[in-house]
């Protein structure tokens, strides 16, 4: 298949146009980061203080999470971007023959 016919199957893959119950779950789950971040008293923590609801002296850490999750838009244009890139990674790892250490171990653990 040419570049654009590639990124729409891909695409339709994980997010169907019709949703099915077996094809409806998310494929591609979200990330999720979460910080604890300590500080000391003499630290500024100006940069922080709109994160702190309850401010108790004997309490010095703050704890952030972060959020990530890709939707259809940046999938296409991370495919479009990259696309010469995964092309060339997905050929080495499904030529049967190829014996180079990386292919074989990713295809050992897949």
């Amino acid at each position: 298949m040419d570049k654009d016919k590639t990124v729409t199957t891909l695409v339709n893959e994980i997010y169907p146009l019709e949703s099915f119950e077996e094809t409806s779950r998310i494929i591609i789950p979200s990330t999720v980061i979460k910080f604890k971040i300590d500080y000391d008293l003499n630290d500024d923590i100006r940069n922080y203080a709109d994160y702190i609801m309850d401010f108790d002296t004997d309490k010095r850490s703050i704890y952030l999470e972060y959020s990530f999750e890709v939707n259809q838009t940046s999938l296409v244009q991370a495919l479009e971007r990259d696309y010469d890139k995964l092309k060339s990674r997905f050929e080495k790892i499904d030529d049967r023959d190829a014996e180079t250490p990386k292919v074989k171990v990713f295809k050992e653990k897949n």
